[in-house]
């Protein structure tokens, strides 16, 4: 008879948990219908999905972004740390509550809670901003590091919730870059204080 793998069921216990200790209230918007009246979508390009780009404060957001050109640099230990760190600086001002994080090597998936009073769009220029400066700085190098724009979905319920969680932790195996999604060293979760 053979026994789970000691870090496989530490990894499943974590995400139970993790998913667990968030209820529909902490990402619902308690009358959404009222904040999209004056909401008019965007038309298709760039510019109309920047002008169309809603922040909804106390939302859960899933971000994807990835780097300029696709270009596979995020992928270690240094750039993890600055990835993550400037996450948790986030945090610490108060403008997000992380839930989770992966680091592919050309792009990142993000969940996080927009806190009251911020905007999406300025709190996403400062991550890449301020990353981009510190990725250039340990590599040596010059020029753009993330691709202008980022992928956002507001998280409305959650089952939703766990489904973005757990897409994210098995795109490494999606990816062929491990076997278990435990194996992938470049994630994070945040438990939630209860």
């Amino acid at each position: 008879m053979s026994h789970p793998d000691k870090n496989a069921l530490t990894y499943q216990f974590t995400l139970i948990l993790i998913i667990e200790s968030y209820q529909p209230g902490d990402f619902m918007d308690n009358k959404p219908e009222e904040k999209y009246k004056t909401h008019t979508f965007p038309k298709r390009g760039k510019y109309h999905l920047r002008k169309g780009r809603y922040s909804l404060n106390r939302s859960c957001y899933f971000i994807t972004t990835t780097t300029y050109k696709r270009c596979p640099i995020l992928a270690n230990s240094g750039i993890c740390r600055i990835l993550f760190n400037s996450l948790s600086h986030l945090e610490e001002e108060g403008r997000i509550k992380a839930i989770c994080s992966i680091v592919m090597p050309d792009h990142i998936h993000v969940v996080f809670q927009l806190m009251e009073g911020q905007n999406l769009p300025k709190v996403m220029q400062d991550f890449k901003r301020f990353t981009a400066h510190k990725i250039n700085k340990i590599m040596n190098r010059k020029g753009s590091v993330w691709q202008e724009q980022y992928y956002d979905h507001n998280i409305r319920s959650y089952e939703n919730l766990e489904e973005i969680i757990k897409y994210c932790h098995e795109n490494p195996v999606r990816k062929g870059l491990v076997e278990r999604p435990e194996d992938w060293e470049f994630w994070f979760f945040k438990e939630k204080n209860l």
